[in-house]
């Protein structure tokens, strides 16, 4: 049985809707500039808050991670990044429920799109990218009192200035696996880059996702679940659903081992010379009495597979929460749901669309 459908009451556009970590929370943001957040109690969507959030259009929301507790971040035309904090003593619909806990406004462009890291580091950190195709990463100088907030990193993903007239598009997403090397998925119109923890506690672009010629609209990691690799998806103004696997490699002084712990006669002075730089590069020292090793992580990146069947352009793709199933929405007005066998690669499994079928 799924669960109903939700009378926003929104007066223009709605931009996104995001559930919260558990599901039972449900918020969505509109071009009327407020944002709504309902509570699923008894089978139903009850309103919970509405509030004029913003000075223009709404187009992205993102839960906090659980372990911060109940923190919603929207971004907007405006140009700023606000978070929003629930408070439990306020009356509910009464544009109190959520107070702001701050304002971020160095942003030179139009947001689009915000997202938080994973719960399990040790900082708390969200990532914004706006119509300027910039990078901003920010952190919350103490967990105790989160209206304090650095910008720790500002990286320009494409220096190509966007048409007014054009249509544009630019996506951020954090990988929440906690198995590999903390990293930052960023699109910037037609162009996808891999950022990677590097030193001196900042990201490094380690590698273009291929293949893409059109406007990216939306990616996605899927979770790991113990998967040795991960999985990327991507959709695309080309009319393509893309998969991408991307595994981890480490260099160290003695030579060069891959993602599967197999060695290379490979020297590290020969991956330098590689286009294998420091800085481009995440650098970790494992001190002991005799030595000092140091390993250096690259991204291998391979397209698994890419699939036209939506034939229009794809807007959003999502994995399950194993990662097993990814759907992807389409202008075609379907959902398509694509998986791979133990001997197969990626093909559509099924398909649903919202769509009412007219009476014979």
């Amino acid at each position: 049985m799924g669960l109903p459908p939700v009378v926003t009451g929104h007066e223009d556009l709605i931009h996104d809707v995001e559930f919260d970590y558990y599901g039972k929370t449900l918020a969505t943001c509109s071009s009327d500039r407020h944002i709504r957040v309902f509570n699923l109690q008894d089978g139903k969507w009850v309103l919970r808050d509405n509030w004029k959030a913003h000075d223009s259009s709404i187009v992205k929301l993102a839960w906090a991670p659980p372990e911060y507790g109940q923190i919603l971040a929207s971004v907007s035309y405006d140009r700023t990044l606000k978070l929003w904090e629930h408070k439990n003593d306020a009356v509910s619909n009464s544009g109190t429920c959520y107070k702001r806990l701050v304002t971020m406004n160095d942003a030179q462009a139009p947001l689009f799109d915000v997202s938080f890291a994973p719960g399990y580091l040790y900082t708390f950190r969200v990532a914004t990218i706006g119509s300027d195709s910039t990078l901003r990463v920010y952190e919350a100088l103490k967990i105790s009192d989160l209206s304090d907030w650095n910008l720790i990193q500002q990286e320009r993903l494409s220096s190509k200035k966007l048409n007014s007239n054009l249509q544009g598009n630019f996506t951020v997403n954090w990988c929440q696996s906690k198995f590999v090397q903390e990293k930052i998925c960023v699109s910037a119109n037609d162009v996808c880059s891999i950022f990677i923890k590097g030193p001196n506690n900042t990201y490094v672009k380690d590698q273009f996702l291929p293949h893409h010629g059109e406007l990216i609209r939306d990616v996605a990691w899927a979770p790991s679940m113990g998967r040795s690799f991960e999985l990327l998806a991507t959709a695309s103004k080309d009319g393509f659903v893309r998969i991408f696997k991307i595994v981890d490699k480490t260099l160290d002084d003695y030579g060069v081992s891959g993602g599967d712990g197999s060695n290379s006669s490979l020297n590290y002075n020969q991956g330098l010379n590689n286009n294998i730089h420091m800085q481009d590069a995440n650098a970790i020292e494992d001190d002991d009495e005799n030595e000092t090793t140091k390993k250096i992580t690259r991204l291998d990146v391979n397209l698994l597979g890419e699939f036209s069947d939506h034939k229009s352009d794809v807007w959003s793709v999502s994995w399950n929460s194993t990662g097993t199933i990814l759907s992807s929405s389409g202008d075609d007005g379907k959902v398509r749901f694509w998986k791979s066998g133990r001997t197969t690669d990626y093909r559509c499994i099924a398909t649903t669309s919202v769509q009412k079928k007219s009476p014979n």
